[in-house]
Parts: C-alpha cells; sequence; structure tokens
C-alpha cells in the first residue's frame, strides 16, 4: 500500500510538470484547458431532455397520394392526443409572442407559441446548428391567443387547452426545402382534391417559406435560448397591459384608429398578423374587427387600389369574404 502511495505521488509530480515544460500550443495555456473540455453536446452525461422519445410517423414523402389524407388525420391525432409530450420533448421556456402586441393589435406571424422540440431536432441544436438536420426531425408550435403576457408563470395544466398547432417535419426527398408544412386545428377539413376543394393546410412548399427562407440554416429559426434547461432568455416581444409602447411611425393619422391600419401604408409593420387560414376562417371577422376597429374607408380605398394595382403585401383589414 505504502509503495503505491509513493507511485501515484511520482504519477502527480511528472503530470504537473510536463505542464510547465512541455510547449504550449497557440492561444496559450488557458486555450488549450478550454479546447479540451469543448466536447459535441450530445456526449455530455446529462444529454437534453433524456428519456426523450421519438415519433413513429412515416415521412410524408413516401406515401402515395391516396393516403394523403390519412396521413394528414394520423398527424392531426399525435397532436390532438398530446404524444409529444408523453415522449419528453424539449421544449420552450413558456409561451412566448412572435411579434410584438401594441395598442391592443398583435404583429405576430404566428399567435403565441410554445415550441416542442423532436430529439432528432434537439440534437442538430444541442450540436451548434450544424450541418443538415435528419430526416423525420419534427417541431410543433403550440399556438395560443396572444398575447403571451396572459401566460407568465403558467404550468402546463393550467395553461388553456391546445386546439391548433403548426408543424414542420424534416424530409429531404419530399421537396428543395426539405420540409413538410402545416397547421393543423379542430373541425379543420382535410383537402383530399375532392370538389369542393379545400385549401391545403399541410403539405410541401407552402406559404410558410415566406419567412423561413429568411432563417439563417436550414428554415428555420429555432434556438435553444428558449429551450427550458437552457441558458439564455427566451425571446420576447414589446408587450404591456395597453400594448405597450406606440412606435412613432405608427402614430395615429386622419382615417386610422388602429396603428396596424396606418402602419400598413408605410410598409413598417408585417402585413399578415396570423396564419393565412385566418383569412379563409368566417370567424376571422372577428379578428379584423378588433384589428381594424372603425376604421375610415379612405385607407381600405387606398389599400384596395394599391392591391389591384399588384402591389406584394396582404392586409388583414380588407375584407377576405
Amino acid at each position: 500500500m505504502q509503495k503505491l502511495s509513493k507511485i501515484s505521488a511520482l504519477a502527480c509530480c511528472l503530470v504537473t510538470l510536463a505542464y510547465f515544460i512541455v510547449p504550449a500550443p497557440v492561444g496559450g495555456r488557458e486555450a488549450a484547458a478550454q479546447a479540451l473540455v469543448k466536447f459535441p453536446f450530445p456526449s455530455l452525461p446529462l444529454a437534453p431532455c433524456p428519456g426523450a422519445q421519438e415519433h413513429s410517423l412515416p415521412l410524408p414523402s413516401g406515401l402515395p397520394p391516396a393516403q394523403f389524407v390519412d396521413f394528414e388525420k394520423q398527424v392531426f391525432s399525435f397532436l390532438q392526443s398530446g404524444e409529444y409530450k408523453r415522449l419528453g420533448w424539449c421544449m420552450d421556456k413558456g409561451v412566448r409572442d412572435t411579434g410584438a402586441f401594441s395598442q391592443g393589435v398583435y404583429y405576430g406571424t404566428h399567435p403565441a407559441v410554445r415550441v416542442f422540440y423532436s430529439p432528432k431536432a434537439m440534437q442538430w441544436l444541442a450540436g451548434g446548428r450544424q450541418g443538415p438536420i435528419p430526416d423525420g426531425a419534427l417541431i410543433i408550435k403550440e399556438q395560443y391567443p396572444p398575447p403571451a403576457g396572459r401566460y407568465a408563470g403558467l404550468v402546463d395544466n393550467q395553461l388553456p387547452k391546445v386546439t391548433d398547432w403548426t408543424i414542420m417535419i424534416k424530409d429531404s426527398k419530399g421537396s428543395k426545402d426539405g420540409w413538410f408544412w402545416g397547421e393543423f386545428w379542430e373541425k379543420m377539413k382535410f383537402d383530399d382534391d375532392s370538389l369542393p376543394f379545400d385549401y391545403p393546410w399541410a403539405s410541401f412548399g407552402l406559404y410558410c417559406l415566406r419567412c423561413h427562407a429568411t432563417a439563417e440554416k436550414e428554415y428555420t429559426f429555432a434556438s435553444l435560448d428558449n429551450v427550458r434547461d437552457f441558458p439564455g432568455r427566451h425571446s420576447r416581444s414589446p408587450t404591456t397591459a395597453r400594448g405597450g409602447v406606440r412606435h412613432p411611425k405608427l402614430s395615429s393619422t386622419a382615417g386610422g384608429s388602429s396603428p396596424y391600419c396606418t402602419g400598413i401604408l408605410s410598409g413598417v409593420v408585417p402585413s399578415s398578423p396570423l396564419p393565412m387560414r385566418m383569412a379563409h376562417d368566417p370567424d376571422s371577422r372577428r379578428y379584423q374587427e378588433h384589428v381594424c376597429p372603425d376604421r375610415s374607408p379612405s385607407i381600405d380605398s387606398e389599400l384596395q387600389r394599391l392591391s389591384s394595382a399588384g402591389i406584394g403585401f396582404r392586409d388583414q383589414c380588407l375584407s377576405t369574404h
């Protein structure tokens, strides 16, 4: 035992001596020490969301057209049952807005959302967003009525029942961008290519790309800052009880009582506060009445003129029925 102790002490001395004698790599010993601990996150002992399991949904590109509606219904059942929660997926720190909420008007591209990430999606995120996202990765946005501030501090069983989701399924063989996009909600109709034709709410190459094409990589804005148990603060938009600080360029002008309605003429604000399905949904009239109360006909007339001239924007305030 005494001999073993002497050997151990000698080994420690030799390691210490080598540290001071062996030339340090470029960047100094501190850089070398940091390099030793910089290994990919998935290899850490505490992996993100330990025990999380992948889904069993098939890749849509491998399905014949006759099975497409059945696939959509399978996805909807997966969402409605909350299977992604039972599989233990990583999720956002909380519900967050996707745009500002100012003067009672919401400017988000989506409603308020809480995002869930399948293990394949998390592997890519935790690995530094390097390389392509693996096929089968699934990102789910639970969508809630905005603003997100009303849900601050609420735990899962205190949130309202989820009835609306948007999804991204990575399927590199399905399209150039490599994603299957979709929105699913209660009482939706599925497009079966039969009369009367329904809007295709789930498919490849959908309007979602208008925004997602601007993402840095892989058509997703996903960030570890938003994910629970990771450092950073999840994204927040200006919101107060009365709607936040009024943007100077959106101050009231003659003919418009809503900052959205006055601002759209100058291109300051997003042109589509909610998903496109709202424009096809009769219930969206209530939203339009909220967004554009008592707006002067002169504003509507000008927007109609610009629209007929081919100006490339959608005005949520214009009648779509």
